[in-house]
């Protein structure tokens, strides 16, 4: 279980290449959760507080009421709630079937950050390339759909 469990968490980009010691320490801090067929993990707009790994099952992201993607076994979603103070979920998040999942609460995190700041510093750096392509994404999708216009 705890090899399991180690790859994904390794599986999210911004803890790939972090010390063994580091992410045992995060997987020593998952807790199991389990959300049923149409119930909402996360809700568009509320605090962002922790992140999600999907261990088995699927699930839909809606934006503003639209269905834009589709989560499945392995993957995660929220992790912004980790490296932000205030941020706020930018999707919700809702069950199509049964789904096993395992949590990581920002104050668990921040409790292993703190004994490896030299992580922290690699997954803050990371989080910030990652949200400048981000933008940089978003801004090209909005001067397309302006000039498809």
């Amino acid at each position: 279980l705890m090899y399991f469990n180690r790859d994904i968490v390794t599986k999210v980009p911004l803890f790939k290449e972090c010390q063994p010691g580091f992410v045992l320490r995060l997987v020593q801090r998952l807790k199991p959760q389990v959300c049923l067929k149409g119930d909402y993990l996360i809700k568009q707009g509320d605090p962002a507080n922790c992140m999600y790994f999907i261990r088995h099952g699927e699930m839909e992201v809606i934006v503003n009421g639209m269905c834009m993607a589709f989560l499945k076994t392995g993957d995660f979603t929220g992790e912004i709630g980790l490296i932000s103070a205030s941020a706020s979920r930018t999707a919700s998040v809702r069950a199509l079937r049964l789904c096993e999942l395992y949590l990581l609460e920002k104050t668990d995190f921040d409790q292993v950050v703190e004994a490896f700041p030299e992580e922290l510093k690699r997954i803050l750096h990371k989080a910030s390339k990652r949200a400048k392509q981000n933008k940089l994404m978003k801004d090209s999708v909005e001067i397309f759909n302006q000039a498809a216009w």
